[in-house]
């Protein structure tokens, strides 16, 4: 009994098996293209052909090169994909960043499609004509690149290299300084009034000069700086040549306006000393004055 029912399994194994294989045979058979399939897939290779789609044509020509094709179409499509094989370019990128080292990690991309995450030395398989290329990596700018690839090109070599990035010049405002007020030298006895008024009207009108000339310099320094701000359209790390000194002399204007400043008011407060220090010779003099109401200037007229 037990004999019996080993050889029944053993019928049954065999049979489930047979139905596989021929279940497997029927699929590939269903997969295989028809004869009105493989006319179909040549002609649609040469159109694509003749438009330059080499990559599209290719697909064409691997289906009516199958063994289910007619062979007189078997062999005009295997003639026809070698010679796509041929004349499809390929390009390898290799990419240098700063201290002119090598990098791998770079993403690609042609005309907005990602073509690879990584430059391991491999080529690249494209269609003949001109593409935009962007390559990127982490800590650089992003590299653009215009190429023309052409029919038959194999494994062009392309050296993609990636500028430092260059800080820009951080705009701060002038740190306020106090100004500072030269003493004026004591009076000898022989020295007027009205010498020490006429020395205090020239540190005083140099003094005016001085805090215009601080003035336009800030305003230009203002100016520069919002005009480089249009070449950092992503902020700082953004900017581009112009950008970059646009910052540098936006920082250069307003250093100089600072000084003008400090040394402006260094000789207008100078000739404010001067003047209300001056002798009484006679004539209108100033005086400083301070009471409840707040502080100000005093005229007082002696004859």
């Amino acid at each position: 009994m037990t004999s019996i029912l080993q050889r029944v399994s053993r019928s049954l194994l065999a049979g489930g098996i047979g139905l596989a294989v021929l279940g497997l045979a029927a699929d590939a058979r269903a997969e295989d293209p028809t004869k009105e399939q493989c006319i179909s897939a040549n002609e649609d290779a040469q159109t694509l052909r003749q438009k330059g789609h080499l990559q599209a044509a290719r697909t064409q020509l691997l289906v009516c090169v199958r063994t289910s094709c007619p062979t007189a179409v078997r062999d005009d499509c295997a003639q026809r994909l070698n010679d796509i094989e041929n004349a499809v370019p390929t390009i390898v990128f290799t990419a240098k960043g700063a201290g002119d080292v090598d990098l791998s990690d770079v993403k690609v991309t042609m005309d907005g499609v990602a073509v690879a995450t990584r430059l391991d030395g491999a080529a690249l398989t494209v269609e003949p004509g001109e593409h935009s290329f962007e390559f990127t990596a982490a800590g650089y700018p992003p590299v653009l690149k215009t190429l023309v690839l052409r029919e038959g090109v194999k494994r062009r070599q392309e050296q993609i290299v990636f500028a430092a990035i260059v800080a820009p010049v951080e705009q701060t405002a002038p740190t306020p300084v106090a100004p500072v007020f030269a003493p004026a030298p004591p009076a000898s006895p022989s020295e007027s009034g009205d010498g020490r008024r006429i020395l205090a009207y020239v540190l005083g009108g140099a003094g005016v000069v001085g805090l215009g000339l601080g003035t336009v310099f800030a305003l230009k320094a203002k100016s520069t700086y919002d005009d480089s701000g249009a070449h950092c359209p992503r902020g700082p790390a953004s900017c581009d040549a112009d950008g970059v000194s646009g910052g540098k002399d936006a920082n250069a204007q307003a250093t100089v306006s600072t000084i003008a400043f400090l040394a402006g008011g260094a000789l207008l407060a100078s000739g404010v000393v001067l003047f209300v220090t001056a002798p009484k010779d006679g004539g209108v003099t100033v005086q400083p004055a301070v009471g409840m109401a707040g502080a100000g200037l005093r005229l007082a007229a002696t004859w």
